[in-house]
């Protein structure tokens, strides 16, 4: 049966991996067999999880929403490994004013875009993969919903800070997926930052240094940005 967690009408999937560290692939796909109810076992390489992802049709969401459109993943496991509304803010005021951005989470943040269509908390976890599966391009923190866009063949640029760096990403192999990253000599510290005193953390400075420009090159590499 499946664990209640301490958030109210939230549920937890235990881990049939007990308790070695399972990468992200495997973690998507116990999620992909809760919500099927399916007990689809794949051990096979890790390209063939992709290509099980990408084939599944999910239901379409309630709202209707533009034809073309950008996602971003504002969420993260905790608030010091995630980009601020500030770092959001100044993206959101570089990319173009015609674009349509779609906004999906749990957390509110106060943010402002011609195009901006913000989700946050309107939907259930399945209209937000379908929404992501039908974006042109995700950019989020690192966190459950930007892994799952990468894994739809959906290009993705990942704010990755450097604690677990190397477990989750980067990758060894092409999932449409470009981390960005502000390079440090720490990297792998299991977010124990010795950099600066914890109990006035608001980030960690692997993410609070990521340049804005990385995210917009990596969008103009792949052809989204002149």
């Amino acid at each position: 049966p499946l664990l209640q967690s301490k958030v109210k009408n939230e549920k937890v999937i235990p881990n049939r991996y007990k308790d070695t560290n399972i990468n992200i692939l495997n973690h998507h796909l116990q999620i992909h067999n809760y919500i099927t109810e399916s007990n689809t076992d794949i051990s096979s390489i890790d390209t063939e999880i992709e290509k099980f992802f990408s084939s599944y049709s999910y239901p379409k969401p309630t709202m209707k929403l533009p034809k073309k459109y950008i996602v971003i993943l504002t969420d993260g496991s905790v608030p010091e490994r995630k980009f601020s509304t500030k770092q959001w803010q100044n993206l959101l005021d570089i990319l173009p004013k015609g674009m349509n951005i779609v906004q999906l989470g749990r957390n509110e943040l106060s943010l402002k875009h011609k195009n901006l269509i913000n989700l946050i908390n309107k939907t259930t976890l399945i209209e937000s993969m379908s929404i992501i599966k039908d974006a042109d391009i995700a950019i989020g923190n690192e966190t459950g919903l930007t892994h799952f866009a990468y894994l739809n063949r959906v290009f993705t640029v990942v704010i990755l800070g450097g604690g677990h760096y190397g477990r989750f990403l980067p990758l060894p192999f092409d999932f449409h997926v470009k981390p960005v990253i502000f390079n440090m000599d720490c990297f792998e510290c299991g977010w124990h930052c010795d950099k600066i005193d914890e109990s006035s953390l608001k980030q960690y400075p692997c993410i609070e240094n990521i340049s804005i420009n990385s995210i917009i090159e990596a969008l103009k590499l792949k052809g989204f940005l002149k």
